[in-house]
């Protein structure tokens, strides 16, 4: 069961969050110091190594979206042959978006009406 420790503000469009990140620098005394971490909304009660960290997060909804392009290209039955160049697209929305992208350019299917082809990111 996932535990909640903020909100979604849509009106502002971002994802709060409230919560205690606590440090237990593990048992200092040994050779064999092992430090954690756990995530809560309240420490409580914290033992003799341990420190709570309240932190407060404001995060852009956008963060949380895969981005996703669609092109479609359609061209007339008898229309003179087209040259699509991949790489010239993907520079392209590369420069725009500044995050690399594939582009595949694949002959539609025989007898498919739609000829939709995706672009991923």
């Amino acid at each position: 069961m996932a535990k909640h420790f903020g909100s979604v503000d849509r009106q502002r469009g971002l994802v709060e969050l409230d919560f205690q990140l606590v440090v237990d620098s593990g048992e200092l005394t040994t050779w064999n110091a092992r430090p954690s971490v756990r995530v809560t909304a309240a420490p409580g009660a914290l033992g003799k190594r341990e420190r709570a960290i309240n932190l407060k997060l404001s995060l852009p909804i956008a963060l949380f979206v895969a981005p996703s392009i669609t092109a479609r290209i359609e061209v007339a039955d008898g229309a003179n042959p087209v040259t699509i160049d991949a790489s010239a697209i993907s520079e392209a929305v590369r420069g725009v978006i500044g995050a690399d992208v594939r582009v595949e350019v694949v002959p539609p299917a025989i007898n498919r009406a739609d000829h939709t082809q995706e672009v991923e990111t």
